[in-house]
């Protein structure tokens, strides 16, 4: 039997229809409500998602682990009238799917290891002389970087990177 995942990313790819998705998710509590949840063929064809998040531009289903999918459209990788706070939530586009902070769409979950501490953003700001001339890599709520430093040790560029 395909868990629940496996059956929203085949009606997500536009491999099965609406019927044959609540065919099989009958049992599991979820349900897909026609003219609430429904992806048309336009809106399949619309969406587009890339190497990374903020690539992803269409419509997509919405789990917020409420027992319901929503419908919700990405521009850009950030949701569009939609924000989920502090709310754990992914959403699927395409096939692919996503963990959801706030608005932004980011590939690493956010919420594990959530007793650890884990830095907003890149630091920019601090120098770190252990690293002049190399790199290190940072985790971040927005994914995972390779920063490198110049020969003082100040952080001059970053790159995210991509786990497959």
């Amino acid at each position: 039997m395909e868990n629940i995942r496996e059956i929203i990313t085949k009606y997500t790819t536009g491999k099965a229809s609406l019927e044959e998705t609540n065919e099989a998710l009958a049992g599991s509590g979820i349900h897909l409500e026609p003219g609430k949840n429904v992806l048309t063929e336009e809106e399949l064809r619309a969406t587009t998602i890339g190497c990374y998040p903020d690539q992803a531009n269409g419509f997509g289903l919405l789990d917020s682990g409420t027992g319901t999918l929503d419908k919700v459209r990405v521009n850009h990788g950030t949701l569009v009238n939609c924000d989920m706070g502090e709310q754990k939530a992914m959403v699927c586009m395409a096939g692919r799917w996503y963990y959801v902070q706030g608005r932004e769409l980011v590939e690493e979950n956010p919420y594990a290891g959530e007793d650890e501490a884990v830095q907003k953003d890149i630091d920019w700001r601090t120098r770190h002389p252990e690293a002049a001339g190399k790199s290190l890599r940072q985790r971040t709520k927005k994914g995972v970087f390779d920063v490198w430093y110049n020969e003082d040790g100040q952080a001059v560029k970053a790159a995210k990177v991509q786990f497959n």
